[in-house]
């Protein structure tokens, strides 16, 4: 058995209301939802929230399940958020196999994205969206006592094209084997297998208009 989890919160601190305000002309947790639906991989979408209008709203679409005060404060990890609605889901008589904890700002994905990403998880205990650097972090430069230097000068005289590719969370979504996340009471668990995509994790206004300018550029193109 297959779930979806769409984690959205009420509150957001640095975009207000982000989770149910307007992308592109509908609210952004749709695309997430969409997504979900067109995949055909799942028997039930859930919506894990704190937000009354979300769960009034889209209680049609998805299976709401409320957030706790804990797990909706700002210090909350999104690991406690899915193994919440895991008990939840599993007091109600659930008990997936796998999951997909879709991100509601997953502009940057459909369901394709998701078949692909799925293919994986057979092999691996978790698969997660994940973009490449654009210039190899091992030739960062920071501050080390006071002092701006490399990092890591080992790498000092070492030719970009010699280094190994890196990568980070793109916040898009996580597919889960269930049992090896609670074994493991992590993520980013033993099996990792990266989904490489090109995405903007919206965190500010102005990832916002990026990634608005982004995906309305892309339809354009697609229609």
């Amino acid at each position: 058995m297959n779930i979806a989890i769409i984690p959205a919160r009420q509150n957001s601190k640095r975009i207000k209301n982000k989770n149910k305000r307007l992308f592109l002309n509908k609210p952004i947790i749709e695309y997430a939802i969409e997504s979900a639906e067109k995949s055909e991989l799942f028997d039930s979408i859930v919506i894990s929230t704190d937000d009354p209008e979300i769960q009034a709203h889209y209680k049609c679409q998805a299976w709401i399940i409320g957030r706790s005060r804990e797990a909706a404060s700002d210090t909350a990890t999104l690991t406690e958020v899915i193994q919440e609605a895991l008990m939840q889901l599993e007091d109600g008589g659930i008990c997936p196999d796998n999951i997909c904890v879709i991100l509601p700002c997953a502009v940057f994905i459909d369901s394709d994205d998701l078949l692909l990403a799925y293919d994986d998880l057979e092999y691996n205990d978790c698969v997660i969206s994940v973009c490449e650097y654009s210039h190899p972090t091992a030739r960062e430069l920071g501050y080390i006592d006071n002092i701006f230097q490399m990092i890591r000068p080992e790498f000092e005289n070492k030719r970009t094209q010699d280094i190994e590719r890196s990568f980070y969370d793109a916040g898009q979504f996580y597919w889960l084997n269930v049992k090896a996340f609670k074994e493991q009471q992590k993520i980013f668990m033993d099996r990792l297998s990266p989904y490489i995509i090109e995405a903007i994790d919206i965190d500010t206004e102005e990832d916002w208009t990026k990634a608005e300018a982004i995906c309305g550029h892309t339809r354009i193109l697609e229609g």
